[in-house]
């Protein structure tokens, strides 16, 4: 699933010409497990890394005590990390 959605994100930002740097999030992936989402990011990132233009993720894991930085095109997230950063307003 995740291929489809980095090539049609990146289709989607060149057409429409949109930097990444103050994209906001465009994928959110919600996985139910710490490990899913820290297979899933290394995923994404092993994608996107040579990629023609810059895509950044984003992978909610571990202690969330920083802020959520603009930018991000891919938000990878368990459910209680998403509804925690909504909460403390990390994350709109």
């Amino acid at each position: 699933y995740l291929i489809p959605l980095v090539a049609l994100t990146y289709q989607l930002m060149q057409s429409q010409g949109l930097r990444n740097d103050i994209c906001e999030p465009m994928i959110l992936v919600v996985a139910p497990t710490h490990e899913l989402v820290n297979q899933i990011y290394n995923d994404v990132l092993k994608m996107t890394f040579k990629a023609p233009e810059p895509m950044t993720c984003y992978g909610c894991f571990g202690s969330v005590n920083h802020r959520f930085r603009p930018g991000v095109t891919i938000l990878v997230s368990t459910p209680g990390r998403l509804l925690g950063g909504l909460q403390n307003k990390s994350l709109s």
